[in-house]
């Protein structure tokens, strides 16, 4: 085989990691190994589309599969699986998840093989599973949190979200969620208009909710804190032991395991990787994941300027910054305010009122 070679995979991890197992092979073999995916910059993508002395080896996210045209694949190997996004009921943020992809994206993954040239595809996965897979994807509008996209529309003067014309209408139930929180976060009133918090909230690329704990946290005199800790939520868990766990959303409702919050315990593990100058190696002894890291850091510096550029940044004494902070989470979450049933009971009863099937464990 003389061509390039397409292979498929779920995430960033998965394709660091594959990139680690290749290393020595490609050494052996002289073909370059490259990573592609919508987090690195451009000049990087820029590596798996242009011509190489070195057959390719191209580890994608589904970013490959419509976005970008590759020339020279003559080989694709796919996995079958992508990142679909979605969002917690219980978490209130969004998610990514790793889930099987559709018939048609399958077939769109094999189209990318021997477009100039004859190809061959291999799909780790049988034929029954294939048959067994939807038609087509589920569209995101259907299936994400539209809490955003509702703030936004407030925020334009569309007091009435049902009525806006979409080109694909969302469910009913999903837009009415998106309202009742944008009121508990005091973003709109009940009349729809934007309220000053939310007019500010509008001002942060985060979710309503940490742009809430923003502008909560600014009031409080913690910007640098809650911008920080907006960033850390906003990105895949710092920790590489989650990577064989439950993962960020999981650990944060686990009941003052190291302290009064799990939260103020991944800014400690964050200014760790801080003292030792983000270094790849002592961030790694730390059992941080560099990546995620270093994508923290380009997020709170994006939120600390608009922060910045707008009020200014003063910080609370050193004694009232961590109460302050989770006074900040507490405007960012008022929904997931609970108590336990009785002293030393492990179930939680909502604020909210959630019925018995509902109840969560501590």
């Amino acid at each position: 085989m003389k061509g390039d070679t397409l292979v498929f995979l779920p995430g960033s991890f998965e394709i660091r990691r594959s990139a680690e197992a290749l290393q020595s092979i490609s050494e052996r073999f002289g073909f370059a190994v490259i990573p592609l995916h919508g987090d690195l910059p451009p000049s990087e993508q820029n590596r798996a589309i242009l011509p190489s002395e070195r057959r390719k080896v191209i580890l994608a996210t589904n970013v490959a599969e419509t976005s970008i045209t590759i020339p020279g694949i003559e080989a694709v190997i796919d996995s079958g699986l992508a990142r679909v996004a979605g969002h917690s009921p219980w978490s209130g943020f969004p998610t990514l998840a790793t889930a099987k992809i559709s018939r048609s994206s399958a077939a769109q993954r094999a189209g990318r093989a021997g477009r100039t040239q004859a190809g061959r595809v291999l799909c780790l996965y049988t034929r029954s599973d294939f048959e067994s897979r939807p038609a087509h994807e589920m569209p995101e509008i259907k299936r994400a949190d539209l809490t955003e996209a509702a703030l936004m529309l407030h925020g334009a003067g569309i007091r009435d979200v049902h009525s806006f014309p979409w080109f694909e209408a969302p469910p009913k139930p999903a837009l009415e969620a998106a309202d009742a929180l944008l009121l508990k976060l005091d973003a709109i009133d009940e009349g729809g208009r934007t309220t000053d918090i939310g007019t500010r909230m509008l001002e942060f690329p985060v979710h309503p909710r940490l742009a809430r704990m923003i502008v909560e946290g600014t009031k409080l005199q913690v910007p640098e804190e809650s911008t920080l800790l907006a960033a850390i939520l906003s990105e895949r868990d710092i920790r590489l032991e989650s990577r064989t766990g439950f993962g960020l959303r999981a650990s944060k409702i686990r009941s003052g395991a190291s302290g009064p919050s799990d939260l103020l315990e991944l800014l400690d593990r964050f200014r760790e990787a801080e003292d030792a100058a983000f270094l790849t190696e002592r961030v790694l002894a730390l059992g941080l994941d560099p990546g995620a890291i270093q994508a923290v850091r380009r997020g709170q510096r994006q939120l600390r300027r608009l922060v910045s550029g707008k009020r200014g940044m003063h910080n609370a004494s050193p004694e009232n910054t961590e109460e302050n902070l989770l006074i900040a989470t507490l405007a960012a979450f008022p929904d997931r305010v609970a108590k336990r049933r009785k002293a030393g009971s492990r179930e939680l009863v909502l604020a909210a009122g959630d019925p018995p099937s509902s109840r969560r464990q501590a």
